[in-house]
């Protein structure tokens, strides 16, 4: 079933919460690896800080890679297709893919990984190993940019809001 044509209104308005979406992901990267790093040359940050920005960065990651992959999208979803006609948005996916692109990094083995890790309490975390606790974030946030990087380059200004490209790159340079 093909999804409802929104108005460029509605994606001017949607492209706020894209906006900031992208900016709570990279930000909360950014943040989380500031307090490793501090970790690192001997201070003392609050480990309960890390984990809650960790959990933010996956909540946001999982949002982001939505927003991008789309995969069951409910008709009310915001999705980067909805801003490009027909197949386009595939086409350019496509092209920004990665021959290195990991395995992790498919929206489904994402949700699951939230789901257990993040958002529900489930047995399944008692069993897990130190590797399925310890994602590689910036790795995983630097695959998921090249997606957002595609979809800033080729989206219609005239679909986003005035200062999105602005938020979106700047959000997305953190990492550089």
């Amino acid at each position: 079933m093909a999804r409802r044509a929104r108005t460029p209104e509605e994606l001017r308005l949607a492209s706020e919460y894209v906006a900031h979406t992208v900016e709570r992901l990279f930000g909360s990267l950014h943040d989380c690896m500031a307090l490793q790093r501090a970790h690192s040359s001997g201070e003392n940050p609050s480990q309960r800080t890390r984990e809650a920005l960790r959990d933010s960065w996956a909540i946001q990651l999982r949002n982001t890679m939505h927003f991008v992959r789309g995969a069951s999208a409910q008709p009310s979803d915001i999705l980067a297709a909805d801003y490009f006609p027909g197949e386009r948005w595939r086409e350019l996916l496509a092209e920004a893919d990665a021959p290195d692109w990991p395995a992790m990094l498919d929206e489904i083995t994402l949700a699951k990984w939230i789901d257990t890790e993040v958002l529900h309490l489930r047995y399944e975390r008692i069993h897990a190993t130190s590797d399925a606790k310890n994602w590689p974030l910036a790795l995983v946030t630097v695959h998921i940019g090249r997606d957002l990087e595609s979809f800033v380059d080729n989206v219609s200004c005239e679909l986003v809001a005035d200062d999105f490209t602005v938020r979106a790159q700047n959000a997305i340079d953190i990492l550089r």
